[in-house]
Protein backbone atom coordinates (compact mmCIF):
# COMPACT_ATOMS: atom_id res chain seq x y z
CA UNK A 1 0.00 0.00 0.00
CA UNK A 2 2.85 2.38 0.86
CA UNK A 3 4.46 1.66 -2.51
CA UNK A 4 1.25 2.60 -4.31
CA UNK A 5 0.97 5.84 -2.37
CA UNK A 6 4.59 6.72 -3.10
CA UNK A 7 4.10 5.93 -6.78
CA UNK A 8 0.93 8.02 -6.93
CA UNK A 9 2.64 11.02 -5.31
CA UNK A 10 5.65 10.65 -7.61
CA UNK A 11 3.49 10.51 -10.72
CA UNK A 12 1.44 13.46 -9.56
CA UNK A 13 4.60 15.49 -9.01
CA UNK A 14 5.92 14.56 -12.45
CA UNK A 15 2.73 15.88 -14.03
CA UNK A 16 2.63 19.02 -11.88
CA UNK A 17 6.25 19.89 -12.52
CA UNK A 18 6.15 19.16 -16.24
CA UNK A 19 7.03 22.24 -18.32
CA UNK A 20 3.85 21.73 -20.35
CA UNK A 21 1.66 21.46 -17.26
CA UNK A 22 -0.76 24.23 -16.36
CA UNK A 23 0.48 23.77 -12.81
CA UNK A 24 4.14 24.59 -13.55
CA UNK A 25 5.06 27.89 -11.92
CA UNK A 26 8.03 30.07 -12.75
CA UNK A 27 8.73 30.85 -9.10
CA UNK A 28 8.43 28.94 -5.85
CA UNK A 29 8.09 31.94 -3.55
CA UNK A 30 5.08 30.69 -1.59
CA UNK A 31 6.55 27.21 -1.33
CA UNK A 32 9.78 28.61 0.11
CA UNK A 33 7.92 30.80 2.61
CA UNK A 34 5.68 27.88 3.58
CA UNK A 35 8.66 25.63 4.14
CA UNK A 36 10.32 28.26 6.35
CA UNK A 37 7.11 28.65 8.36
CA UNK A 38 6.88 24.87 8.71
CA UNK A 39 10.49 24.65 9.89
CA UNK A 40 9.66 27.33 12.49
CA UNK A 41 6.68 25.18 13.58
CA UNK A 42 4.15 27.77 12.41
CA UNK A 43 1.87 25.18 10.82
CA UNK A 44 -1.05 27.53 10.24
CA UNK A 45 1.12 29.99 8.30
CA UNK A 46 2.76 27.15 6.37
CA UNK A 47 -0.66 25.93 5.24
CA UNK A 48 -1.59 29.45 4.13
CA UNK A 49 1.55 29.76 2.00
CA UNK A 50 1.24 26.26 0.53
CA UNK A 51 -2.42 26.83 -0.37
CA UNK A 52 -1.50 30.15 -1.98
CA UNK A 53 1.33 28.38 -3.80
CA UNK A 54 -1.00 25.71 -5.19
CA UNK A 55 -3.25 28.44 -6.58
CA UNK A 56 -0.17 29.96 -8.23
CA UNK A 57 0.81 26.58 -9.68
CA UNK A 58 3.88 26.00 -7.53
CA UNK A 59 4.70 22.29 -7.68
CA UNK A 60 6.50 22.25 -4.33
CA UNK A 61 3.39 23.63 -2.63
CA UNK A 62 1.32 20.74 -4.00
CA UNK A 63 3.93 18.32 -2.69
CA UNK A 64 4.26 19.80 0.80
CA UNK A 65 0.52 20.28 1.27
CA UNK A 66 -0.08 16.71 0.13
CA UNK A 67 2.49 15.40 2.59
CA UNK A 68 0.81 17.38 5.38
CA UNK A 69 -2.56 15.81 4.51
CA UNK A 70 -0.89 12.39 4.35
CA UNK A 71 0.67 12.79 7.81
CA UNK A 72 -2.26 14.64 9.38
CA UNK A 73 -0.20 17.76 10.14
CA UNK A 74 -2.51 20.75 10.49
CA UNK A 75 -5.43 18.74 9.12
CA UNK A 76 -7.19 15.50 9.84
CA UNK A 77 -5.28 12.81 7.96
CA UNK A 78 -6.81 12.48 4.50
CA UNK A 79 -5.14 10.17 2.00
CA UNK A 80 -7.65 11.00 -0.75
CA UNK A 81 -6.75 14.69 -0.62
CA UNK A 82 -3.06 13.91 -0.22
CA UNK A 83 -2.99 11.90 -3.44
CA UNK A 84 -5.42 14.21 -5.24
CA UNK A 85 -3.28 17.34 -4.92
Amino acid sequence: MQILRTLAVTLMLAVCLSPTSNYAAETQENSDLGLKAFENKDIKKAIEYFEKGTKAGEGDSFFYLGRMYEAGIGFDQNMALAVGL
